[in-house]
């Protein structure tokens, strides 16, 4: 039979998975940049199934589906369990959430979606807590002692430094970001829009890549590759921890250096008053 070396099976993926440290029974949540991985869309349920067998019927697989459905927000419409991933965070996200047997949370700004053993019970209420904050499906996961995989991507994508902001209490946690108000909108079955109070918002994530020399340091993360792509994986109780401690000691540290709105509105808001 003819093979094509250049073709992404879910043998050849499953393999870098398990050289990477991915191990069954995992609670794994993936940030993926597809176009740096080379596996194509028509490969994407390869991947998907190379994750479900190496985590086995024990794992479950977790991945952000954020749409930052808010009162304000440009383009944002109300969210509803099939509206689309917002374009930011990629297409793996979008075209993994309708591999069948998944299942997404209902915050309607920062939803996760998932499959897998316990996958249900993790992603359950995520409408009545703050989308990155205690009893979140971030927040249960690295309490179950699960792992964070970046793909193609850096800690600029990493959502779970958004919890440890939350922990760190850094003094810009409850400052709107640029653009969003802090409402959340939600389509209703019978049509109507339904308005809900969120109160932490996480803005900004470009100045988190300033982590990476730390978690390094610290010998936290394992790297390797999946498809053509740079990998990393870390485990989320660990991570988070050095991240807390590392917010407290900088707390506005870790805020991005470009011409951000929303950096900017949040550096001048924590500033002391003067005199």
């Amino acid at each position: 039979m003819w093979f094509n070396a250049n073709r992404w099976t879910p043998d050849r993926l499953a393999g870098q998975l398990r050289d990477m440290g991915v191990d069954a029974g995992d609670r794994l949540f993936v940030h993926t940049g597809l176009r740096k991985t080379r596996i194509t869309r028509d490969e994407v349920p390869n991947l998907f199934a190379a994750y479900r067998e190496v985590l086995g019927p024990g794992g479950a697989l977790f991945f952000p589906t954020h749409t930052y459905s808010c009162r304000g927000a440009v383009g944002c419409p109300p969210f509803h369990p099939d509206l689309r991933c917002d374009a930011s965070i990629g297409i793996w996200p979008e075209l993994a959430r309708k591999q069948p047997g998944v299942i997404r949370s209902a915050s309607p700004t920062h939803s996760d979606a998932g499959i897998g053993h316990g996958a249900a019970e993790i992603l359950a209420g995520h409408d009545r807590v703050q989308p990155v904050g205690k009893d979140s499906p971030l927040d249960r996961l690295q309490k179950a002692g699960a792992k964070v995989l970046l793909i193609g991507c850096g800690f600029e994508s990493c959502t779970l430094l958004h919890l440890a902001e939350y922990y760190a209490n850094v003094p810009y946690l409850y400052l709107p970001c640029a653009g969003f108000d802090s409402v959340g909108i939600v389509a209703l079955p019978n049509g109507d829009v339904e308005e809900r109070p969120v109160k932490i918002i996480p803005g900004c994530s470009r100045g988190f890549p300033k982590l990476e020399r730390s978690f390094r340091k610290a010998g936290l993360i394992r790297d390797g590759q999946v498809g053509k792509a740079r990998a990393m994986l870390c485990e989320m109780r660990p991570l988070l921890d050095a991240a807390v401690e590392l917010l407290r000691a900088r707390p506005m540290g870790y805020l991005c250096d470009t011409s951000c709105a929303t950096c900017l509105l949040r550096r001048e808001r924590s500033r002391p008053p003067a005199g």
